[in-house]
C-alpha cells in the first residue's frame, strides 16, 4: 500500500512531475523523452529517477540504441506508482510548499510544454493546410474534366453523334 502522506513528504513538484509525463507516455518513458517534455537537463531528470525508484514508484533500464552513443535509461511506472497516481499524489500534491524558485521553475516548466505544443499545432495546421490546398486543386481539375465532358456531349448532340 502506497503512503500518500510520505511521499508527498520525500518528492519534490519535480519527481511528481516526471510521474504524471510518465503517465502521460501510457506509463514509460526514456530520459530524452522526459528531457523534451520538460526542458530539464538529464542529471535533474537521473535525480528525480533515483527519487522515484526509492520510493518504489518507478523502475528503470537501460534502453537500446543503434548509435554509438549511450542509450537513454527508460523508466517505467511499477503497480505502485501506477496505484499512488489512482489514490491522488499528482492531483493533491501541495504547491503551498513551494518556494518563489519552485514557482519559477514550474512555470518555465509549463511555458516549455505550451511552446512544444504550440509547435506541434503549427506543424498540424501546416500539414493541413497544404492537405486542403491539395483537395482544392484537385476539385479544380475534376470540375474542369466535368466542364469538358459536358462540353463534348453538346457538341455531340449538335452533330448528331
Amino acid at each position: 500500500m502506497v503512503d500518500l502522506a510520505q511521499l508527498k513528504q520525500d518528492l519534490d513538484w519535480k519527481a511528481v512531475a516526471l510521474l504524471d509525463e510518465l503517465r502521460e507516455n501510457g506509463g514509460q518513458a526514456n530520459t530524452t523523452q522526459l528531457k523534451h517534455a520538460t526542458g530539464w537537463n538529464s542529471s535533474g531528470i537521473h535525480y528525480r529517477y533515483d527519487k522515484l525508484a526509492d520510493a518504489g514508484l518507478i523502475t528503470t533500464r537501460k534502453g537500446h540504441t543503434d548509435t554509438d552513443r549511450i542509450p537513454p535509461t527508460v523508466a517505467t511506472l511499477t503497480d505502485e506508482g501506477k496505484q499512488a497516481i489512482d489514490d491522488g499524489l499528482i492531483d493533491s500534491f501541495n504547491l503551498d510548499q513551494l518556494t518563489v524558485r519552485d514557482l519559477k521553475e514550474k512555470t518555465e516548466h509549463h511555458d516549455h510544454r505550451f511552446s512544444r505544443l504550440e509547435n506541434q499545432m503549427s506543424e498540424r495546421d501546416a500539414h493541413y493546410d497544404k492537405r486542403i490546398a491539395d483537395l482544392e486543386t484537385r476539385m479544380e481539375e475534376i470540375e474542369a474534366a466535368l466542364e469538358e465532358i459536358a462540353n463534348q456531349s453538346t457538341l455531340d448532340k449538335l452533330f448528331d453523334r
